[in-house]
């Protein structure tokens, strides 16, 4: 196909203006909270860097950099579209720049272009939407605010032929503010590290959606806060989303490395932060009292962490001021921007997610339980798949994706090096994406792979002396072992001394006692059947006497296995309609069964000239089990011409729902394999005397001969009265 050149010349800067007088409280004797603010400024076409302000006409020209790249959208609509970012050419000292690109020849063009490029994020092609994302972390430079926040665009327009060069016109997505603070209590020789800008009542930063035909920004991820990097009260800079603060108020907190001012200034009614314009107003801090940071400090050594610690995730170096937020997206978490050194973290925003720390599955993990009433939850690692997309969500409950192992150690990735830096690593497969790492190009943290040349990360916790803890758990919440040799772990979690003991005949107990995190072992072993044990774990330290005990119980409730000695009980003799079959008192009724002596199991499926989409063939109790169900064993001996879709245990109050599969009181799903497979039920279920339903969900597509899964029985394992 034909290619097309395309070239665009930006547009010679218009003067980006501000006001000539600073703002300054409206009256004598007034209260120093009541100030007066103006705007003025003409939009301009051109960015990345505020001039120095020219002092004859308070005139500021924004300029390109050299390196400074855009990011493009191809036909918007809704033909297909295309994206990518382009690298600018500055000319003319800045005030304009060139780029060229190759596309293919198509009925029409439209270009939308967001400058900087990593600012845009998503597209909208019905609601003529994009997504850009206003940072909450910026740095203020003498006369301009961040460039990356600095958000721009352009939009063509549907255009039917290229005619060259394409002028660009572009427009504002930013507002600014200009701020000087006087008065500030920098006494004992404090040093300034950043200007926290907070509303509570309206969104500053984050990601926000732009709709280019009505000019509305709406939200989606976004924070209340803007954590400016400064070290100079006189000249501070930010960008923000354009809002309406009119008879609201703005939170202002100067951060230094001896304490935190913060005033609450009220705005007046004609307060609208307009996009393109900049607010220049003085905040008087006389008065203010210094109040003692709160600070999180660098974790060092993975025995600085305890269970109930509260405790920051953030970018790893000095470089990158962001922290993992309180904005959960679909798959990851952004970033908000922090005063941050290797050392310590102060004065967090509330942009700044705070973790709660719980234990994890075993002792030595840990979950992470988000605390900010926006995204609560333990954050897990959502994909442990070796392949697919990084993933890093929030859900209710906390299981093996949301357990992490926790080291601290020197990381280098791509020849960079942090010192002290965390791994934290999910509990899933170690192919999977379970390791937490800071993407520095998009401002976010997610779950990688092992072999993520992302940014390492590092742990802060809040200077707060540790919580003392203590917890005995077993890993299926009470254990029921089989007739062979058994080894049950016992699973101790804690920063206290304790001891253990056993009662019970036979048994054994790996340690009597110990001190912190553990596994303990109970070994049963075969020749103690139908024996119950009762393992005692306690502590007397800190957090005052507690025992927990735990018992094991040796028997199983049930079992049968098919085999050519009795499998031919109960054949219909095809693989339609179903039949009664009664072992040890327990009448079992099987769906589409073929029996010979032959082999082992009940084969059930389909016949060779049979096809089927998604069909149940079951195994179910028309008498109850007479136990307190904790797990199911099922045995599969083999398949055929058949695929399996799902395989299931369920628990019903009656034969006729175990019948149907309706109304289930109790499911549990495993991946399907031949041999042996464990169902175990979920704490918090009661199974006692429930009708039991196994369910293979089957597909067969394939004519050439018979299909089936060939049931080799199974084994029930329970608490019984005897």
């Amino acid at each position: 196909m034909k290619k097309i050149m395309f070239f665009a010349a930006f547009a010679a800067a218009l003067i980006l203006s501000s006001c000539n007088k600073e703002i300054q409280n409206d009256t004598p004797g007034a209260s120093s909270d009541l100030i007066t603010i103006n705007f003025s400024a003409t939009p301009v076409q051109t960015k990345t860097l505020f001039g120095t302000k020219d002092e004859s006409n308070s005139h500021y020209p924004v300029l390109w950099q050299a390196g400074d790249k855009i990011n493009y959208t191809l036909n918007f609509g809704d033909i297909p579209s295309v994206e990518d970012y382009i690298a600018l050419t500055p000319g003319d000292g800045g005030a304009t720049a060139s780029f060229h690109g190759s596309f293919a020849e198509a009925p029409s063009y439209h270009f939308i272009f967001v400058s900087p490029a990593v600012a845009f994020k998503s597209k909208n092609k019905s609601a003529n939407t994009i997504m850009v994302e206003f940072p909450s972390g910026q740095t203020s430079t003498a006369g301009s605010p961040d460039p990356a926040a600095q958000i721009l665009y352009a939009n063509t327009g549907e255009m039917d032929e290229i005619t060259n060069p394409v002028e660009l016109h572009f427009s504002h997505l930013s507002a600014y503010l200009h701020i000087r603070i006087t008065n500030a209590d920098l006494s004992g020789g404090a040093i300034v590290q950043a200007v926290n800008i907070t509303n509570d009542a309206r969104f500053l930063a984050g990601r926000i959606f732009y709709n280019l035909e009505s000019g509305d920004y709406t939200s989606g991820s976004v924070f209340n806060t803007i954590s400016v990097n400064t070290s100079t009260l006189a000249d501070v800079w930010c960008a923000v989303c354009p809002v309406d603060l009119s008879d609201g108020q703005l939170t202002i907190e100067v951060v230094t490395d001896k304490g935190t001012l913060t005033k609450t200034v009220k705005m007046p009614a004609s307060a609208n932060l307009i996009r393109g314009k900049i607010a220049k107003f003085t905040v008087d801090m006389d008065g203010i009292e210094r109040i003692a940071p709160v600070v999180y400090n660098a974790v060092t050594n993975i025995s600085q962490l305890n269970v109930g610690d509260s405790v920051i995730i953030a970018a790893a170096g000095d470089d990158q001021a962001y922290a993992l937020s309180t904005g959960q997206n679909t798959n990851n978490r952004s970033g908000a921007g922090v005063t941050k050194t290797q050392s310590q973290i102060i004065n967090p925003t509330s942009s700044v997610e705070i973790f709660e720390l719980e234990d994890g599955i075993i002792p030595g993990h840990f979950a992470f339980r988000a605390t900010s009433a926006k995204n609560p939850g333990y954050i897990y690692a959502a994909n442990p798949e070796s392949s697919g997309d990084n993933l890093l969500r929030t859900k209710a409950t906390m299981d093996n994706s949301a357990s992490w192992a926790v080291t601290v150690q020197n990381v280098t990735v791509n020849g960079t090096t942090w010192n002290d830096a965390t791994i934290m690593f999910a509990d899933i497969p170690s192919s999977g994406r379970g390791l937490i790492r800071f993407n520095a190009n998009d401002r976010l943290f997610t779950a990688y792979g092992p072999g993520s040349k992302q940014q390492a990360i590092r742990l802060y916790r809040l200077n707060e002396a540790a919580v003392s803890h203590f917890n005995v758990t077993l890993p299926e919440g009470k254990a029921v072992v089989g007739t062979d040799d058994v080894q049950v772990p016992i699973y101790v979690f804690g920063n206290v001394a304790w001891t253990a003991s056993l009662t019970g005949d036979g048994a054994s107990l790996s340690a009597d006692s110990g001190s912190g995190n553990a596994i303990l072992t109970l070994t049963v072993p075969k020749t103690y059947a139908d024996k119950d044990y009762e393992v005692t774990v306690s502590t007397t330290e800190v957090v005052a006497t507690q025992s927990y005990t735990l018992k094991v119980y040796h028997k199983n409730a049930y079992s049968f296995t098919l085999s050519k000695v009795n499998n031919n009980l109960g054949s219909n003799g095809s693989y339609a309609g179903n039949c009664d079959v009664t072992i040890d008192g327990i009448t079992w009724n099987v769906t589409g069964v073929s029996n010979s002596n032959k082999y082992d199991g009940w084969r059930m499926g389909g016949n060779k000239a049979a096809t089927f989409n998604n069909e149940d063939r079951a195994v179910y109790s028309k008498t109850a089990i007479p136990a307190q169900v904790t797990k199911v064993t099922v045995k599969t001996n083999e398949t055929a011409k058949i695929t399996v879709n799902s395989f299931t245990v369920s628990a019903h109050t009656s034969a006729g729902d175990a019948a149907s599969g309706s109304n289930p009181i109790g499911f549990v799903s495993v991946p399907f394999e031949t041999g042996e497979k464990n169902f175990v039920v979920p704490n918090g279920q009661d199974w006692s005397g429930c009708y039991l339903r196994i369910a293979y969900n089957l597909t067969k597509t394939d004519t050439s001969g018979n299909g089936y899964v060939q049931f080799g029985g199974m084994t029930i394992w329970g608490i019984t009265s005897d």
